[in-house]
């Protein structure tokens, strides 16, 4: 894990640098080794190539490359295989999670990761048994965490 932990940071920069497969793992697997961190600082770095340089460009939707480009070069701008990062962003940052013990939401546990430099998250999920939201926020020296789950 060290090894990974290296080439995100200090080899790649904290830019992703994993293909369509390993993408889809990045971030959860930095977050499970005890580095969501490291992980939120993939999610928004904001220089190619990223999510954030995505957005930067104009993306309203996920390109199929990282780049940016025009004609036979890029067959699509609106393509989900880098899109795990959104799902991360509702188990770790919101950290709305299923009771692995408890299957179809009979249960579910709130655990967010909160980043330094964010100041508020705010996330829903309707599932079979109704709506999840958590959401926190900080005021002062305190952590405000709302949930509802119905």
């Amino acid at each position: 894990m060290q090894n990974l932990f290296e080439n995100v940071e200090i080899t790649n920069d904290c830019h992703l640098n994993t293909g369509i497969l390993g993408t889809r793992y990045i971030l959860d697997t930095l977050t499970q080794y005890g580095r969501a961190d490291l992980a939120y600082r993939l999610a928004t770095q904001t220089t190619y190539p990223s999510w954030g340089y995505m957005i930067k460009e104009g993306a309203t939707t996920l390109w199929e490359r990282w780049e940016y480009m025009a004609g036979g070069g890029m067959n699509s701008h609106n393509h989900i295989m880098f899109g795990s990062v959104d799902a991360w962003f509702y188990r770790v940052l919101a950290g709305i999670n299923l009771d692995a013990a408890a299957f179809g939401f009979r249960k579910v546990i709130i655990k967010p990761y909160v980043p330094e430099d964010l100041n508020y998250v705010s996330a829903s999920v309707n599932t079979i048994r109704g709506l999840v939201s958590s959401s926190w926020r900080k005021e002062a020296d305190a952590l405000v965490l709302d949930v509802f789950y119905s």
